[in-house]
């Protein structure tokens, strides 16, 4: 019985922090073969960002240009979204080059869907960043002229991890066992919705049991 608490006790710590800030990558990020490989991928976008002073900035930054902001959130990635950017009254204008890769270019082998989880080590392995909130922000800001054709979505891959321990009553799909580990990591998505507006949607998906087609592009961030 103590050894089932002694268990518990430990899962219930790293559900409470385990938060992660995911941009520490696997494997040799300066490693020459590297480098290579990302000289030969094309910059999707540069984004030029001054961080913004405070969420209520950001805000009207958005109401000013048109934009939406929108969330569907199973368990906390939106609140953390804004608390996660940084705030600063520093002015220096930060440039980030974006790339849109699909799982195949990141070397992924698997034919047909790759999950969330996979596709984000992938890219870390091979010297990329996830994006941060700021990024998200200065990309939906500054690429006002997305195509409006119905249904195209531009998702950035999100540096933002926590997990919880839920039941497989939240997820039936999950077999046996009455309790699992649900990883969320937070999602990000740019479009322009039937009314042409421009949209920020954030969301937060279960990284392990959500999956994209292998040929379907994502947003990484070239390392500075």
């Amino acid at each position: 019985m103590k050894n089932l608490i002694f268990f518990f006790g430990i899962i219930f710590s790293f559900c409470i922090f385990g938060q992660k800030n995911e941009n520490t990558s696997i494997g040799a990020i300066g490693s020459q073969k590297n480098q290579e490989t990302i000289k030969q991928w094309k910059i999707w976008k540069t984004v030029k960002y001054t961080n913004h002073k405070s969420s209520n900035e950001v805000k009207k930054s958005f109401a000013e240009k048109g934009i939406l902001y929108r969330s569907s959130c199973v368990f906390y990635a939106d609140k953390k979204f804004m608390r996660r950017a940084k705030f600063t009254e520093n002015t220096k204008e930060e440039i980030i080059n974006l790339v849109l890769l699909s799982p195949q270019e990141l070397g992924v082998k698997d034919s047909g869907m790759v999950s969330y989880s996979k596709i984000c080590r992938s890219a870390k392995r091979l010297g990329l960043k996830l994006c941060t909130p700021n990024i998200a922000i200065a990309l939906r800001e500054q690429y006002l002229n997305q195509s409006d054709r119905e249904g195209e979505r531009i998702f950035l891959a999100m540096n933002i991890k926590k997990s919880f321990l839920v039941t497989t009553d939240f997820n039936p799909f999950r077999p046996r066992w009455p309790f699992y580990l649900f990883n969320e990591r937070m999602l990000c998505s740019v479009y322009i919705d039937f009314n042409r507006n421009p949209v920020l949607n954030v969301t937060g998906i279960d990284d392990d049991a959500s999956f994209f087609y292998s040929d379907e592009k994502i947003v990484f961030s070239l390392p500075n």
